[in-house]
């Protein structure tokens, strides 16, 4: 293993499940949440994507978007 803990869905008691759903919900309700964008890339870059992804070194989301990769607004 990679020294993480992984939660699977069996493995996570259903009231403790419930209880952490619940509590994200009210965060998102308040706009407490946020996402963190590591890049955004074209859409030909998606090989690359992958590759970053599988080495590790994404943190949050990378975004393919159409066209040259531009971040729009």
């Amino acid at each position: 293993m990679d020294g993480c803990v992984h939660y699977r869905r069996h493995t996570v008691p259903r009231d403790r499940r419930d209880a952490v759903r619940a509590d994200q919900f009210e965060d998102a309700v308040r706009g407490g949440l946020s996402t963190v964008v590591d890049g955004v890339l074209p859409l030909r870059s998606a090989a690359q994507a992958h590759r970053r992804m599988d080495a590790g070194s994404v943190f949050g989301l990378l975004v393919l978007v159409p066209g040259d990769g531009a971040a729009r607004t």
